[in-house]
């Protein structure tokens, strides 16, 4: 007589089986990392779950009990969780492999990854000191570093994250070396991999350089840190993803960078500049400093800039004389002190404030506040156009001026009386009009929504 109840399936021992032969064996034997040997043959499960459903299958028949159904619920979710695991592993490996960047550290999931850490040096002699050195490096940090020596040496420490045990990660590091050549024009410094695509893991070469000092530099960085400083040559940076820092260069600097963070100092020369990122530092130039095309969120900060310079982005567009003092740059604020040129201002959405402006002031704001304070009288004019936003002018009480202010659904106010000026209140606007004293520049300041204030330094 045959059973009314369906065979139950031998799957489930089957794959405790398997699990449990596997893990008895990575506690013998270390190098079987269960994760590495699961995403590697994950698919098997599947199969062997398919075959143990056809031994089901065929043994019901010979028995006469009813057949199994082909999937209960509980079954078909294991199915889901299965192919999901298994190819969830297998991606984050072939990432790793790739040599993208990932938010993974160290071993994760345990068992997965391993780190490893090697050392090489490699040197070339050079034929002049004078020479234009080629840098690139696809990951890991780079520190460049003068010497008075007609040679280059390159001091590689690799950093290897690799999907496998130690062995894996010996044969990983030696298909990416660093190699120095001589090229047209000079010498060229740059990372080389011979490793087969689909079996790599990730390798990162942290380099220290030591080139002649009188070289010129043109370097290209990517996902790592760039530091170099104290070369008589020109710079150029091309970095991604990257923190560059660059300081005491006699001549010219030339960074373009995509998303990272800028810090340079101490450049007789002049400073270009584009790209984007974060946080911009420039310090002590002895040229001009030209930053065109850039979004850095900020804070930006610009100190010490001998010619002047210019600063372009999406939102403003501002150039300025030789600076002395500083100009600092944020989403929301602009503040420039001491400088010994003029300023031309064109943005919007900032809270303006200069302090000390010798030359010539042009502002044209939107949705932002304004102020200007004088610690001596003004020898230039002064021109300042606001939208939806306050305008306050500071002078001190000797200065000299010619007056046209207006404020258009707003309210003109000045601490600074005298027959020679003219205030007169609208339905919907005021002005005031006039001269303080008998020589001075002209101020024409204009807005609308807001208040115009002429006041007195304390």
């Amino acid at each position: 007589m045959s059973n009314d109840k369906p065979r139950r399936s031998i799957f489930g021992g089957l794959l405790f089986v398997l699990v449990g032969s596997i893990l008895l064996a990575g506690s013998f034997y270390p190098e079987i990392r269960f994760w590495s040997f699961f995403a590697r043959f994950w698919p098997a499960i599947l199969i062997l779950w398919g075959l143990a459903k056809l031994f089901d299958y065929f043994a019901s028949q010979r028995s006469g009990n009813p057949q199994p159904p082909a999937f209960t619920a509980g079954e078909f979710f294991l199915l889901f969780f299965l192919i999901v695991l298994g190819v969830g592993v297998a991606g984050v490996r072939d990432w790793f492999n790739r040599g993208d960047v990932g938010p993974f550290q160290g071993d994760w999931p345990p068992g997965l990854f391993s780190h490893y850490t090697y050392r090489e040096e490699t040197s070339l002699k050079v034929a002049k000191p004078d020479v234009l050195i080629n840098i690139q490096n696809a990951r890991g940090d780079v520190n460049v570093v003068p010497w008075d020596t007609s040679e280059i040496r390159v001091v590689t420490q690799k950093d290897v994250l690799v999907f496998g045990n130690e062995a894996d990660g010996r044969e990983r590091a030696a298909q990416v070396r660093i190699e120095i050549r001589e090229v047209t024009g000079g010498y060229e410094i740059r990372r080389v991999d011979t490793g087969i695509a689909g079996n790599r893991g990730r390798v990162s070469l942290d380099l220290e350089i030591h080139i002649p000092r009188q070289a010129a530099i043109e370097a290209k960085v990517q996902r790592g840190n760039l530091t170099l400083g104290g070369f008589a040559g020109n710079v150029t940076v091309d970095g991604q993803r990257s923190e560059v820092e660059v300081r005491d260069i006699q001549k010219d600097v030339d960074i373009r960078l995509d998303r990272g963070s800028i810090r340079i100092s101490k450049v007789k020369g002049n400073v270009r500049l584009t790209g984007s990122g974060s946080e911009l530092e420039i310090g002590d130039v002895g040229g001009e400093a030209a930053l065109t095309a850039v979004e850095f969120t900020g804070p930006i900060r610009l100190t010490n800039i001998a010619k002047g310079g210019r600063f372009q982005s999406q939102r403003s567009d501002l150039s300025f004389g030789p600076l002395p003092g500083r100009l600092e740059l944020d989403s929301g604020d602009l503040q420039i002190v001491d400088s010994a040129g003029s300023v031309d201002i064109t943005t919007r959405e900032k809270d303006i404030r200069l302090e000390n402006i010798a030359g010539r002031v042009r502002i044209q704001n939107r949705r932002g506040n304004i102020e200007l304070r004088y610690k001596t009288p003004p020898k230039d004019e002064l021109d300042v156009v606001n939208e939806s936003g306050n305008i306050e002018v500071t002078l001190p009480s000797a200065a000299t001026f010619e007056i046209s202010a207006s404020s258009d659904k707003g309210e003109v106010e000045s601490e600074f009386e005298g027959p020679g000026l003219k205030k007169s209140d609208e339905k919907e606007s005021a002005r005031l009009e006039g001269k303080v004293g008998t020589k001075g520049p002209q101020i024409r300041v204009k807005t609308t929504y807001g208040t115009v204030s002429l006041r007195k330094t304390t």
